[in-house]
């Protein structure tokens, strides 16, 4: 999920209650997720040159709203009073349908042909760990898969507008809430909206982990923190 920082831009009210994602018609949110995440520690290890970012930044994110937003219809947009997108909420249920399964399957092929073996390689390794914790420490919860809102409209409720859809949902369908957030900085807007952190995750300890130049990450590399909201939560 974004970072979260305060800018003194102004920008047309945003709608007061999310509305459903339509690629169609959304179609600068890839965009807008892109720039959300610009200086987000996790994501950017996949895409350390900013050049880069900005280039393959926004197909990735479409072809992941195309295949989670599409197939389950769980993916909210908050815009502003020209239809600009501001902030967007994608969430997914517990268990992958088969059409999302296809749909990823297809995503998977496109970065290959895309970004090349080794940097798909690096996404499904850490994709599929991240997977397999989801389900350890959440089962039956529906995931927040990403949250991101444009920089210049951060810190104004909109990531909270965007997310509270998703929230409600849930709950009416009595289960719990679940995240990764790959920024620290985002933790404590989680934290206040009820999500308990249940995992600290740091997928570039291995020894000899790189990034997406292939550059050796110093230290233990960015933390995914893991994050459930339990069910009952006020």
């Amino acid at each position: 999920p974004a970072r979260r920082t305060k800018s003194p831009a102004r920008s047309p009210k945003a709608t007061a209650t999310p509305v459903p994602y339509v690629a169609s018609v959304h179609t600068d949110a890839p965009q807008s997720v892109c720039d959300a995440f610009f200086d987000d520690p996790f994501v950017r290890t996949f895409f350390p040159d900013d050049a880069e970012y900005r280039l393959r930044g926004p197909w990735v994110n479409k072809m992941m709203l195309w295949s989670l937003g599409a197939s389950y219809g769980m993916t909210e947009v908050c815009c502003d009073a020209n239809g600009a997108v501001l902030s967007t909420a994608c969430w997914e249920p517990p268990r992958m349908s088969i059409g999302a399964i296809f749909r990823c399957l297809y995503m998977f092929a496109w970065l290959l042909g895309t970004l090349g073996v080794r940097k798909t390689a690096l996404f499904g390794a850490v994709l599929f760990k991240l997977e397999a914790k989801r389900h350890r420490h959440a089962p039956t919860a529906h995931h927040l898969q990403l949250l991101g809102t444009s920089p210049a409209h951060q810190s104004k409720g909109l990531g909270a507008t965007a997310m509270s859809a998703g929230i409600r949902r849930a709950t009416s369908m009595g289960v719990p809430c679940y995240l990764e957030s790959s920024n620290p900085k985002n933790v404590p807007f989680y934290k206040r909206h009820g999500f308990k952190i249940v995992e600290e995750y740091y997928h570039w300890e291995a020894e000899g982990a790189v990034d997406g130049d292939g550059e050796l990450v110093k230290g233990r590399g960015p933390v995914a923190t893991l994050m459930l909201r339990p069910l009952g939560t006020r």
